[in-house]
């Protein structure tokens, strides 16, 4: 019984458009906040600087020989990590609206 109120609820959601993007409009909102609120540690501070010689990223270039360097001594997720490398590049703001974007 409780599985087919479940199910009717979402089903009511995934009908109704203007509903769903309200729901998804504050989810996004509530993220943003939480993301702008929460300052940058741990792997959003630490990949704002580079694998290769610890300077701040500051461009393409310096992202490949971050890579380079992390792709020998730590792992081989180049693409995840060159992403953040690029979008930590940007403005904080810019960082929090595209992080919650992703969650």
């Amino acid at each position: 019984m409780e599985n087919q109120k479940e199910n009717g609820f979402l089903s009511k959601i995934n009908q109704n458009k203007k509903v769903l993007i309200i729901l998804m409009a504050v989810i996004f909102l509530i993220t943003f906040l939480l993301n702008y609120l929460t300052p940058r540690i741990a792997d959003d501070y630490a990949y704002r600087f580079s694998f290769y010689d610890g300077e701040k990223i500051e461009s393409a270039k310096d992202i490949v020989y971050s890579m380079q360097s992390h792709y020998l001594y730590m792992n081989g997720r180049l693409v995840s990590h060159s992403i953040v490398h690029f979008v930590d590049m940007l403005p904080d703001v810019m960082f929090d609206v595209m992080n919650s974007f992703i969650l």
